[in-house]
């Protein structure tokens, strides 16, 4: 059966690789001069770079620049204006300026694998956190591959211009078809609140809220007081209707207001005193007694009818008091319904004026935008900040290949193979080159070691013996 071998260490794989330190530093030198003659030989190319600045306008409302804007915004127009530069359409129109098909980088291929490789090999990389970009090709030829990035960078702004220019015509005759509609809606709104003014002036002049607030609580302590005064005649007016019609109390006689006829009561009290008087004495004549019945009697008359002339008076009073809070609770009602009137009217003028003021607005915005529109296509301009910084040239030092980093990485490369084919041998090497290898594949220890003494010829003593290191082990 055949035993596996035991795995090296580190230190032994170290120890391997400076023992066969030849065949590594062989190994690492040929790949190194094979990547020198490659990199010498190999043809040049060149990178030309030229940096565009890529900024779209702040937000707008209606073409109008707001105060604000946001940077998701602008990193969205800057991706969408990368994936521009390298579109079809730009890759087209530089196409038809260049004859790709004598270029080495395109030869053998159609129009279509031209684009497609054309737009594989040019790069844009934005240039930090700014808005320019770096716009590269990388040719056999320095001058052709800065004329191909500069055509590049001009077709990618033709392009520009032509769209913003199809959009500014766009947006023009959008604009002049919707100004008469606006320019209409605002005259028919100002002749409205023209006529709504004329219509309701009674409401609308200048102070009318105020004074019709004013009369309105003046109405309201008008009606206040009439009930009150309605109110104080009825509840006299009931204690004469409970009352005994014969009776002359004082709540009657306070009910109908009969104080101004105290005199008249005093004399009948008088009268119906000497009466009875003149009734109890002996030889009273009957004379006297009827002219004193008489003047009773007509006292009781005159007492009667003053007080249904009071019942009268009161019963006349209550009408008209009711009659009175009947008319001031109809005016209050008027003037409640004249406020409620006024709230309508305020609130209609105020959407009629809202209306003709948004329309107005809209109006001058409009056409402050076909301004804009119109000198934008007079000058054939893009609303947007997008132009060439700094165009490209002809690279004096090829980008590619790089002998120094090539003969670098070949020579590191190099040192691996040779170090691995290094430990690769010494696996398969069965013979034993160090006390330690014999100590590891026997599993034992030394316990003592004889040096290696060698002698020199000119002492003529024994000749030298090179036995090399003997260990004597102990196996435990």
């Amino acid at each position: 059966m055949t035993t596996p071998l035991p795995t090296p260490s580190f230190t032994q794989m170290l120890r391997t690789i400076r023992r066969r330190g030849a065949l590594v530093a062989a190994v690492a030198l040929v790949a190194a001069g094979t990547a020198a003659a490659w990199a010498t030989r190999a043809p040049k190319k060149y990178r030309a770079t030229a940096s565009l600045l890529i900024e779209r306008p702040l937000p707008t409302d209606l073409g109008i620049t707001s105060p604000t804007g946001g940077l998701q915004e602008q990193n969205r127009f800057s991706s969408t204006q990368w994936q521009i530069l390298r579109s079809r359409t730009v890759l087209e129109s530089l196409a038809a300026k260049l004859d790709l098909s004598a270029w080495p980088e395109f030869t053998g291929r159609n129009a279509g694998e031209r684009l497609d490789d054309l737009a594989e090999q040019i790069e844009v990389e934005p240039r930090g956190e700014s808005t320019l970009v770096n716009v590269s090709f990388v040719s056999f030829d320095a001058p052709r591959a800065a004329r191909l990035v500069n055509a590049l960078c001009d077709a990618y702004l033709a392009h520009v211009a032509t769209r913003e220019k199809e959009h500014v015509q766009r947006d023009l005759s959008a604009i002049e078809l919707e100004l008469p509609r606006l320019l209409a809606q605002r005259d028919l709104g100002r002749g409205a609140v023209e006529r709504f003014k004329q219509e309701n002036a009674y409401l609308t002049f200048d102070g009318r809220e105020e004074l019709l607030q004013e009369e309105l609580k003046q109405q309201s302590r008008i009606v206040q007081e009439a009930r009150e005064q309605s109110d104080a005649l009825e509840s006299r007016r009931s204690v004469i209707l409970d009352s005994d019609p014969d009776s002359d109390g004082p709540a009657l006689a306070k009910a109908l207001d009969l104080t101004p006829r105290t005199e008249t009561l005093q004399k009948l009290v008088e009268f119906e005193a000497r009466r009875a008087e003149l009734a109890g004495m002996q030889g009273t004549r009957t004379a006297q007694l009827d002219a004193l019945d008489a003047e009773i009697a007509n006292l009781r008359d005159s007492i009667d009818e003053d007080r249904q002339d009071a019942i009268d008076a009161l019963v006349l009073k209550c009408d008209i008091a009711r009659q009175s809070v009947a008319l001031a609770e109809a005016r209050l009602a008027e003037l409640r319904t004249i406020v409620v009137e006024l709230d309508k009217a305020k609130s209609h003028y105020a959407t009629l004026a809202t209306s003709v003021t948004d329309a107005s607005n809209l109006y001058e915005r409009l056409t402050q935008r076909r301004d804009e529109l119109l000198v934008l296509e007079a000058r054939l301009g893009t609303a947007s900040r997008i132009f060439v910084q700094d165009r490209a040239v002809a690279p004096a030092l090829p980008c590619a290949p790089r002998p120094v980093a090539i003969v670098g990485v070949a020579l590191l490369l190099g040192l691996l193979l040779g170090g691995a084919g290094a430990i690769v041998l010494a696996r398969f090497d069965d013979r034993v080159g160090a006390i330690e290898e014999l100590e590891a594949s026997l599993e034992t220890s030394s316990i003592a070691r004889i040096p290696h003494l060698p002698l020199r010829a000119k002492t003529n003593e024994s000749a030298e013996s090179s036995v090399g290191e003997v260990s004597m082990t102990m196996i435990w």
